[in-house]
């Protein structure tokens, strides 16, 4: 049998008591000089250590076989950004993520731990696990108490690696159609580009797209020109009209009758915006055919092909293809809008350019003269304006005296039928000399001030949109006003209008 050394260790205890008694005070001295040390501005992490190294003296003299467990560093938040993640042995932390790098867990985290693009490897115990775009690889000494979830990657499992919940997979392979999808997340969507060159996925779903703008081309040759001549004469107005459209469909679905209506504009604007899409390939393409001077690129249907396939180029550009994606929504919804304008109103004027039926010439002419009605400028917006507020002070005045506030807003509707189909104007528009008229030729009567009551509803709802359209519409008409046919016109002085 050997002998054991002089000093005692746990395997081999002190021969004699005096010894033993001699270590425990020589120990006990030990912590006491160290718990006195932080208040001679010493550091905690020499404290630290000397407790423990007091510690590993008593349990000697007491002469126990087991050695005390490492303590782990306690940290709050570790987080790594464009950087791996490495959490040690002896770390305890909160939480820790990392994101556009690759982590490795062989510490404690107390909480979550979440990797985003990149790859994760576990091995210590942790409360949840998280990968999205990346793959997990857990130990043998993995320990996950809560859930495990990894999206866009595969989970490799060690046997020995124990999980408290069954782990979530989506996009590990086990679907090819949920496969594709996340790799065209992870390498277009990510990345600012609607097309990934490495994936087929993408060059399916815009292929699929570019024969759905030549199928509308081909069965809607004029629309879709019509709308390419609008991109070209307007090219300004038709962006500005298409970054507005989305703030005004938000505008409208803030309101509570908006709501009724916001699904059928949605269908619309869709509807308009592939339609302006093929406009926008086929401008961009006789663009092409101008600049080098080819009469062939720039026929309607070679030209959809040439700028489609420049559009579907820029869309694997990084960041690139997210701005010209945008910019060529903005102009396929403002061209499409522009166009269907301005054939709304070829459409009135030659409505009202025809010529009245036999019998009724006569009595149109006497309605409206030459130099009368329908030869006076339109109102602007601010005539409106203050038209407007004397009305409502007028009606906000009787309803205060009458004690009847609550009947402000039906009061105000019959008050404009009222004096709209008897005098074709109000006595707010009457002092600032503006009247009704309607763009048919006829006197402005109660069918016609019905609707456009309800079209001022309308108008007042949609956030007062409907009123302030009549300061930027060319004819100067709000939407009341489009609705039912008619326009407010400035009388000029001396013609009586009550």
């Amino acid at each position: 049998m050997s002998r054991c050394p002089s000093f005692p260790s746990a395997n081999c205890p002190p021969r004699h008591p005096q010894m033993r008694t001699a270590l425990f005070a020589f120990s006990f001295l030990l912590s006491v000089l160290f718990s006195i040390a932080p208040a001679q501005n010493q550091g905690a992490a020499e404290v630290s250590d000397a407790r423990e190294i007091a510690t590993v003296i008593l349990n000697a003299a007491a002469g126990e076989t087991n050695a005390p467990a490492i303590r782990r560093e306690q940290l709050s938040e570790v987080n790594r950004f464009y950087d791996d993640l490495l959490i040690e042995e002896h770390m305890s932390v909160k939480s820790a993520a990392v994101m556009f790098g690759n982590g490795k867990v062989l510490g404690e985290v107390r909480g979550d731990v979440t990797a985003f693009w990149g790859d994760l490897e576990v091995n210590g115990p942790v409360a949840n696990c998280t990968v999205i775009f990346g793959s997990l690889k857990l130990g043998p000494n993995a320990d996950v108490a809560g859930s495990t979830a990894v999206i866009g990657g595969k989970i490799d499992k060690h046997p020995q690696a124990t999980l408290g919940r069954k782990p979530y997979n989506l996009g590990g392979g086990e679907s090819p159609a949920v496969a594709s999808m996340v790799d065209w997340m992870k390498f277009g969507l990510l990345f600012g580009r609607p097309v990934a060159p490495q994936v087929a996925f993408s060059w399916v779903m815009a292929g699929l797209c570019f024969l759905c703008y030549l199928v509308l081309a081909v069965l809607f040759p004029r629309p879709v020109q019509s709308c390419t001549y609008t991109l070209r004469a307007r090219p300004a107005s038709s962006f500005l009209l298409g970054m507005l459209i989305p703030i005004i469909i938000v505008l409208i679905a803030i309101t509570g009758i908006g709501l009724v209506i916001v699904p059928f504009l949605l269908i619309a604007v869709l509807l308009a915006t592939v339609l302006g899409k093929a406009s926008v390939m086929q401008y961009m393409g006789q663009q092409v055919g101008t600049l080098v001077r080819s009469k062939f690129i720039q026929h309607p249907g070679v030209a959809l092909f040439v700028g489609g396939a420049i559009i579907c180029l820029l869309y694997c550009v990084p960041l690139v293809g997210a701005m010209v994606w945008c910019l060529s929504i903005m102009f396929a919804m403002g061209a499409a809008s522009l166009s269907t304008i301005e054939a709304l109103r070829i459409e009135g004027s030659q409505i009202v350019g025809e010529a009245p039926p036999e019998g009724e010439e006569s009595m149109a002419m006497v309605h409206v003269g030459p130099g009368t009605d329908s030869t006076y400028p339109p109102a602007g917006f601010w005539l409106r304006f203050c038209a407007l507020i004397l009305d409502w002070f007028i009606v906000g005045t009787i309803s205060m005296i009458t004690s009847a506030g609550l009947l402000f807003i039906p009061g105000l509707l019959m008050y404009y039928l009222v004096m709209w189909s008897w005098k074709e104007t109000t006595l707010g528009a009457a002092v600032m000399n503006i009247k009704l008229v309607c763009d048919r030729r006829k006197k402005v009567d109660f069918p016609v001030a019905f609707v456009r009551a309800l079209g001022t509803v309308l108008s007042f709802g949609m956030l007062g949109l409907g009123f302030l359209w009549s300061a930027v519409s060319r004819d100067k008409k709000s939407w009341h006003d489009i609705i039912a046919g008619t326009n407010v016109v400035r009388v000029p002085d001396g013609v009586k209008i009550l």
